[in-house]
């Protein structure tokens, strides 16, 4: 119930750093199908692809978009 609360609130959700299970990924998948922006940083390595194999899995299902700097994050953000 948190988890769809927080999706829902938010108008944009960053996701970074995340494993394949968890809180975070529920609140992803929540907010994409509530049609909120879901944005997640792609690992910069290979060591990090494993562990935080979250955020891959989120680009590759076109859940989130990829971002890698701050203007590319508020380039997507919803006019307030």
């Amino acid at each position: 119930m948190r988890t769809a609360l927080l999706a829902a609130l938010a108008s944009a959700l960053l996701v970074v750093e995340v494993e394949e299970t968890g809180s975070v990924m529920e609140a992803a998948r929540v907010a994409h199908r509530q049609g909120r922006m879901v944005m997640a940083v792609p690992p910069e390595d290979h060591a990090d692809l494993r562990r935080y194999s979250g955020c891959g899995q989120l680009l590759r299902g076109a859940v989130a978009i990829p971002v890698t700097t701050a203007t590319a994050i508020t380039s997507h953000l919803p006019a307030a």
